[in-house]
């Protein structure tokens, strides 16, 4: 089982592998990025992807249930 700080140590393709065996929980659209939400051994992740092509460019792992804000209100009810 990973841990928050290791994964965040991983480099891309380290952490692309890791996220293949987390639970896929949700995704959102902000401008021309894909945010697919993950649940990985206690913490969660965000994938953000590069629209159209779906190239993943960048992780943020997190533990607060705080930053799951966009995912639970739509966007247009939060502003």
């Amino acid at each position: 089982m990973i841990t928050i700080n290791e994964f965040r140590e991983l480099d891309l393709d380290g952490k692309i592998t890791e996220v293949k065996d987390a639970v896929y929980l949700s995704e959102r659209i902000d401008d021309l990025l894909l945010i697919r939400l993950y649940r990985l051994s206690g913490f969660y992740v965000e994938s953000f992807s590069e629209l159209p092509a779906d190239r993943v460019v960048h992780f943020i792992a997190f533990e607060s249930n705080d930053l799951l804000l966009p995912y639970i209100i739509p966007q247009k009810i939060r502003q």
